[in-house]
């Protein structure tokens, strides 16, 4: 939606006919010169408003452009492409009650604008509204008119709020219109999948990669359904082919590996937008690699970039809070934002990566007597395992997620897929078939915390069983007593949604809690512990003091396994 804006076709004020071709061709400063002059004249003249709102959208300047829609719109009160372009600039400045009423005056004007329902119902559901939201979502299949590309916009939609048949037969409508339209085929795979018919989605999944093999977004698709089938190399070539198509090859790959793909390309997801937290992780990443030399010397110019950009930005960025780069800083550490420079891959065969001498029975045992489900498990991994997996989260370049709270994290579809960890998955299966045996993996990632930064809010997750476990060393924990993960022996109820359980205000789940908070069970950090429990369980991390430098970051990995 948001990059989407909707030209009202009436707004013809006299003396604007350039306006627009001087906006396509890039000369803003030109075009807003010309209508300021045509505001001097007349202040509400809502032609040159919605230029202006135009002009602003362009330099990524939500809050002016929405300010002049709105402005537009005195003298066009029954418009409603205005109120369309409202919302979108409500949703890209984050204000979702502004893009709430936006689109809530839209459907006003035009009760069967489709696409206005489909999007209300994202707006609704963002704001814990999940039954509106589902209702707007249907309204919007059944308003729908013969276009594909609205078809397939509502049926994502409707994926997007668990509402799988519908979505499947908005699908099947688009594809009527369209059968080789990529977006419609995808949609319908997803639609396949999330209905539990994995092997209908894989067949969909493979064809559309026949006609389209560069497509990362079916690649990622097929690969989480391959997960759930259990077949873990198949799903991991999946996206280790997906990763490279978006962020390249990186530099240390042997030139014939994915020798279709350019190595450490710029990828299409590259974005912009960032965090001081992000840019002081990746600097000293950077410096990490050099030290060792694992890096060329080229990357002593772009630390260097890194080093003057928080420099310059200083205390004027807060750790939390997203700013969008220049286009010359941008440019200066291009050679690493957002790009696989580095994959220190294990080379995990065949030898055992889970600890031989673990108790498997005894830990059965002990999860079978727990109420509820939760054991502590030490010494998981053996050292040489343990070690790898070092290595490979230090020198990889795979952490492109930044998180609200400071942390960073690396998920499967970005490359935290490497064949010791699905060694490390499959291993725990056969080991622990009384808990994992019937349950296989569904998402896996590692998170990377820096000194004095806080851990993820309370949340469950979607899951049967979380296997959590860190691989720190003990010695950059300053704290003993704490640092690990705090698991409240409260499950959430069954009819919250998945963004009610996992994505609330930390104070709506205490509330929910109640007294149990109090009987919340604390589990220190220590290295190669891992702990097993309920995903249904509300868990968060436990405040933490680590030292500070790269090597020291705190790590935990967590696996997912089965649904609930």
């Amino acid at each position: 939606m948001a990059d989407r804006l909707q030209a009202p076709p009436e707004l013809t004020s006299d003396g604007m006919a350039r306006v627009p071709s001087l906006i396509r061709a890039g000369k803003l400063a030109e075009a807003q010169d010309v209508l300021r002059l045509r505001l001097a004249d007349a202040p509400d003249d809502s032609d040159a408003h919605y230029q202006l709102g135009v002009i602003a959208h362009r330099r990524l300047d939500p809050v002016t452009a929405h300010d002049h829609f709105r402005r537009a719109t005195r003298g066009r009160p029954d418009n409603a492409a205005l109120r369309w372009n409202m919302a979108s600039m409500s949703r890209l400045a984050g204000d979702a009650e502004g893009a709430l009423g936006a689109l809530t005056e839209l459907l006003a004007l035009e009760p069967g604008h489709a696409r206005g329902h489909a999007e209300l119902a994202g707006i609704l559901d963002l704001l814990g509204r999940h039954g509106a939201a589902v209702s707007h979502a249907r309204q919007a299949a059944l308003l729908a008119r013969a276009s594909s590309d609205e078809l397939t916009e509502i049926a994502d939609r409707l994926l997007a709020l668990d509402c799988a048949s519908e979505a499947a037969a908005c699908a099947a409508r688009a594809l009527e219109i369209d059968p080789k339209s990529l977006v419609a085929r995808l949609s319908a795979a997803n639609a396949h999948a999330m209905q539990g018919d994995s092997a209908g989605a894989v067949a969909r999944y493979r064809a559309i990669l026949a006609d389209h093999p560069a497509v990362p977004a079916v690649l990622d698709n097929l690969g989480l359904v391959l997960l759930e089938q259990g077949a873990l190399v198949e799903a991991g070539h999946c996206f280790h082919r997906s990763l490279r198509l978006r962020r390249g090859r990186p530099l240390n790959e042997p030139a014939d590996a994915y020798a279709d793909i350019p190595a450490v390309a710029a990828p299409s997801t590259a974005s912009s937008r960032m965090v001081m937290h992000r840019l002081v992780h990746d600097l000293g990443q950077i410096e990490h690699l050099r030290h060792r030399e694992l890096l060329p010397g080229s990357f002593d110019h772009v630390a260097g970039a890194y080093r003057a950009l928080i420099g310059r930005l200083g205390r004027a960025a807060d750790d939390m809070t997203g700013f969008d780069l220049a286009p010359a800083d941008l440019a200066s550490i291009g050679p690493w934002h957002d790009r696989l420079v580095r994959l220190d891959a294990t080379g995990w065969r065949d030898q055992p990566a889970v600890n031989p001498s673990l108790d498997a029975a005894g830990i059965e045992d002990r999860w079978d007597a727990a109420n509820p489900h939760i054991v502590t498990v030490d010494g998981l991994l053996t050292g040489e395992a343990l070690e790898a997996l070092r290595r490979f989260c230090l020198n990889s370049t795979i952490w492109f997620e930044a998180k609200g709270a400071g942390y960073l994290g690396a998920y499967m579809k970005d490359g935290f897929n490497d064949p010791l960890l699905l060694r490390i998955v499959e291993e725990l299966r056969q080991r622990l078939p009384g808990i994992l045996g019937r349950h296989t993996l569904r998402k896996m990632w590692a998170y990377s915390y820096a000194a004095g930064m806080h851990g993820i809010n309370p949340h469950a997750d979607f899951a049967a069983v979380n296997v959590n476990f860190w691989i720190t060393p003990d010695s950059a924990n300053l704290d003993p007593d704490s640092g690990g993960l705090i698991v409240y022996p409260k499950p959430v109820p069954a009819g919250w949604s998945f963004r009610d359980y996992n994505a609330a205000p930390a104070d709506r789940i205490y509330e929910f809690l109640g007294p149990a908070r109090a009987a919340g069970i604390r589990i220190p950090y220590r290295q190669n512990r891992a702990v097993i429990f309920d995903s249904g369980l509300i868990h968060e991390t436990d405040r933490f003091r680590f030292a500070p430098g790269h090597d020291n970051r705190r790590i935990n990995i967590t696996c997912l396994f089965g649904g609930r």
